[in-house]
């Protein structure tokens, strides 16, 4: 899957903010790369479907893929913050024939993030560009 994500703003003194990239499937897909991730720790999810609806809480299979916006720490009255990010995330794993599976990739803030004394501005975009699903099929 390949995307691009961006995220700008300001906050103000006492802030400190990160962004992560989050992933999840059902259990209709083993795979060993998205196993190996590390469990989300976060407090509030912040995933929702189109319709706004929110869709999971961290503990119900969320992984951490990585790091969008590295750990920001505010210590002046304000501060901008911007970030632009062009990325790939794989994996590869075995699915039960006529099965379905599922794929969420969201963003999310880790824990001990907060927004500033004073107030604050934070816009983000996270667009899915493409998606390739390569199938082989097993023979015995």
């Amino acid at each position: 899957m390949e995307y691009s994500f961006l995220y700008t703003g300001w906050d103000t003194y006492g802030a400190n903010t990160a962004v992560e990239l989050m992933l999840r499937t059902n259990n209709k897909i083993i795979s060993r790369q998205v196993n190996d991730l590390p469990n989300s720790t976060l407090i509030k999810p912040t995933y929702t479907y189109p319709a706004g609806t929110a869709i999971a809480t961290p503990t119900d299979g969320w992984k951490t893929a990585g790091i969008l916006l590295p750990p920001v720490a505010v210590t002046t009255d304000v501060q901008e913050i911007a970030t632009r990010k062009n990325g790939t995330i794989s994996f590869e794993g075995y699915v039960t024939p006529g099965s379905n599976f599922e794929v969420y990739l969201g963003i999310g803030y880790p824990p001990a993030t907060n927004k500033g004394l004073h107030g604050c501005y934070h816009y983000s975009e996270f667009l899915l560009k493409k998606m390739t699903i390569t199938f082989l099929k097993a023979t015995r």
